[in-house]
């Protein structure tokens, strides 16, 4: 939600990274700092491998994985406004742009696309908002009653040993991961809440290996 007009970007800085924040026009910044600790282990995970980054917001987990040598990334959100956003951040880091794709798009139908392209990616990015009414052919999105059927999407497009990493903020998450074709789940909120913040269930996090 928009509260100003000034556009005003300031950069700062994340380890070996540098991102552009707005503080005065958007409830949200631009960056989720509870996610730092998620971006290094994306950038390790990353190195020679494709990325595919969805809801992705200001693009701070595709800088994170180029930057850690990913061989090719793609970025999907629905917004224009976050889309240029994320690749002011990658051009800020001065990443290369060849095989590294920006795309406009819905997740919902950007994954059923893939699939029928036969498109693979070795990590796969999901952390979607709680609650959403841009979502799909435009029905609403609760990310408690619909993440079975959108991780199943993920996992067609995710390559064999391969890893999704879903994440949700929503404080009164029930995962159901019962039905989801893959080889094992492993919660890792402990690793990625990072250690300052007091509240230690700010996100919940899953490494889900195809």
């Amino acid at each position: 939600e928009r509260e100003k007009n000034e556009d005003q970007l300031h950069e700062v800085r994340e380890g070996d990274l540098k991102f552009l924040v707005n503080l005065e026009d958007y409830i949200d910044t631009g960056l989720f700092s509870d996610h730092r600790e998620t971006r290094k282990m994306v950038q390790d995970l990353t190195h020679e491998r494709s990325f595919l980054n969805l809801f992705a917001y200001t693009g701070s987990f595709t800088c994170a994985a180029v930057l850690g040598g990913a061989r090719q990334s793609t970025t999907v959100d629905l917004s224009n406004t976050y889309l240029a956003w994320a690749e002011k951040n990658f051009a800020l880091n001065e990443l290369p742009n060849r095989n590294h794709e920006f795309v406009k798009s819905d997740c919902l139908d950007y994954l059923h696309k893939a699939k029928a392209d036969g498109r693979k990616w070795d990590i796969g990015l999901l952390d979607p908002p709680s609650f959403s009414t841009r979502f799909g052919t435009g029905r609403k999105f609760d990310v408690v009653r619909d993440h079975p059927e959108m991780l199943k999407l993920a996992l067609n497009v995710i390559s064999k040993n391969g890893i999704l990493i879903f994440s949700t903020n929503h404080q009164r998450f029930v995962p159901n991961f019962d039905d989801l074709k893959c080889s094992d789940v492993d919660e890792i909120t402990a690793q990625t809440v990072p250690v300052d913040y007091r509240n230690k269930q700010i996100h919940r996090c899953w490494k889900i290996y195809r």
